[in-house]
Formats: C-alpha cells, structure tokens, sequence
C-alpha cells in the first residue's frame, strides 16, 4: 500500500507525517539520490522549508523536512498538538503545518 493508506489515485497528494532520525539531511539526501529507484531527483534549495522532489519507482514525491529539538521522537508524537510547535524555528513550523492542515 502507498504510504500506509491503503489507496493513492493517480496524481493525489498525500500527506503523511512520518520520521526519521537522520541528524544530518544531507546524508538522507544523498542516500535518497543514490537509490537505484529514485529519477529526478532535486533539492529545492529554493523553498521556505528543506525540501526534496523525487520519483520513488514512478511514484512523485515531494519530502519536507521538519527539525526537532529532541534527542528521540517518540513513536507517539502527536504533530496536531499545538505544543510540538513549541521552540521550533519557522522552516520547521511551515513544515508541520502541511500536514496539521490536512488533519483538520
């Protein structure tokens, strides 16, 4: 199933908060590029948050990130809790809002 969902239509967005706990993007970006199923891949140095586009065996995905000030991320962390945007910088708060948004 795609992203856990169980469905995803062509062209639909998804928006599934997920982690990971890389402390360097970099590194994941580099990982991601290498991967024998990932064409087209770009890094939009460019947006207001750290984000990376990519086709994932033809499937396109657009990756944010979102930085925490923690040592571990429990497994569960609720990102609808006003407080998980708590001593965030602003890159990190637009980050999670995409997907508090679609959870509304």
């Amino acid at each position: 199933d795609f992203f856990g969902s169980g469905f995803a239509p062509p062209g639909m967005e998804e928006d599934d908060p997920n982690q990971a706990s890389y402390r360097d993007p970099e590194s994941l970006a580099e990982r991601i590029r290498r991967h024998p199923d990932v064409t087209n891949f770009v890094p939009v140095e460019s947006a207001a948050v750290p984000l990376l586009t990519f086709d994932w065996e033809g499937v396109n995905i657009d990756l944010l990130f979102a930085r925490l000030s923690t040592q571990t991320v429990p497994t569960t962390l609720d990102i609808d809790n006003d407080a998980v945007l708590d001593g965030v910088d602003n890159a990190t708060e637009k980050s999670l809002n995409g997907p508090r948004v679609t959870n509304l």
